[in-house]
């Protein structure tokens, strides 16, 4: 027999698993037997193009071993993971199997038990379409404001997933915003509500949606303004010597005057003798004049001495 023999025949072969065996037992034979649960990822590799998982597979097994404790550690500090290749799938479902000897562990661990000792994949076909987004606001603005607009960039989303779930999306929500009692406009970056589903968006699920908030219009009445003149020659008397003045404009600056904010004036153009004119009013910015009551103010005006004659 040729030496080249010996080495391809099955007692040699043997011969080998035994010394190998006989030195793993003197190297762990001493240490303490442990049974751990660890955990092992579950790995789906190969999914066809033209197919997407449409149901929820566990991350991972809860994988029961038994061995030398200073194995154990090396088993729990390694990768170890399993791999359910799907290529040449078809759309359906699918149950696998996993039984604690379908498991790669290393030399001298043994795996007693897996859960779940099954798992099932349901495969669909890949439907990809186009839906609006919508902006989901929660909460109020404050008192005396108003929602103006709302908008959302992008306005339109590219999604792809199990055809059975997406046909029958017609658009996807964000998720809550919280207006806060908002009194002033802002913009927020928020994600999409994808529902569970198993679905994708094209590009980043996150969206930005601008909130215009602007303040209720309304108008105020204010009592006991008064009549000023700042006229410097003449005679000037008036009737009435208070006013009532209506403003108009947006409801918080409303509320933030008083009647010591608004200056009426006798007009600067005027006639000798009688005359019913309407004051000059002045608010402050961003308000207008909706009504005066009285509208017009009765001002007798003439002069106190004859002008001195030309020569």
């Amino acid at each position: 027999m040729k030496w080249h023999d010996i080495f391809r025949s099955d007692w040699f072969l043997k011969f080998i698993s035994l010394a190998f065996a006989i030195l793993l037992w003197f190297l762990v034979g001493g240490e303490e037997m442990v049974q751990v649960t660890i955990s092992v990822p579950l790995e789906i590799t190969n999914v066809p193009g033209e197919l997407v998982i449409a149901n929820d597979v566990p991350p991972a097994l809860a994988v029961k071993v038994y061995g030398p404790r200073s194995l154990i550690n090396t088993v729990t500090k390694q990768r170890i993971s399993k791999v359910i290749d799907l290529k040449g799938s078809h759309a359906g479902r699918l149950t696998i199997d996993i039984t604690p000897s379908r498991l790669s562990l290393p030399a001298g661990v043994t795996a007693m038990k897996v859960e779940p000792a099954s798992v099932t994949i349901v495969l669909d076909r890949r439907l990809t379409r186009v839906v609006p987004v919508k902006a989901i606001l929660t909460g109020e603005v404050e008192n005396d404001y108003e929602l103006d607009r709302v908008a959302v960039d992008p306005e339109q989303v590219q999604i792809s997933g199990p055809e059975s779930e997406v046909a029958g999306i017609r658009e996807l929500e964000t998720y809550p915003i919280e207006l806060g009692r908002a009194t002033r406009s802002f913009t927020r970056e928020i994600g999409l509500n994808l529902l569970g589903l198993h679905i994708t968006v094209d590009g980043d699920a996150i969206v930005r949606v601008h909130v215009e908030v602007r303040p209720l219009e309304g108008t105020m009445r204010f009592q006991h303004v008064k009549v000023v003149s700042d006229h410097k020659t003449g005679k000037l008397t008036w009737w009435p010597a208070e006013i009532t003045v209506i403003l108009e404009g947006p409801k918080p600056l409303l509320k933030k005057i008083t009647s010591r904010d608004i200056v009426v004036k006798i007009p600067r153009d005027l006639k000798l003798g009688k005359q019913w004119l309407a004051p000059d009013v002045t608010v402050p910015p961003g308000l207008i004049v909706k009504k005066t009551i009285p509208e017009t103010v009765r001002i007798t005006f003439s002069r106190t001495q004859e002008e001195p004659l030309k020569k």
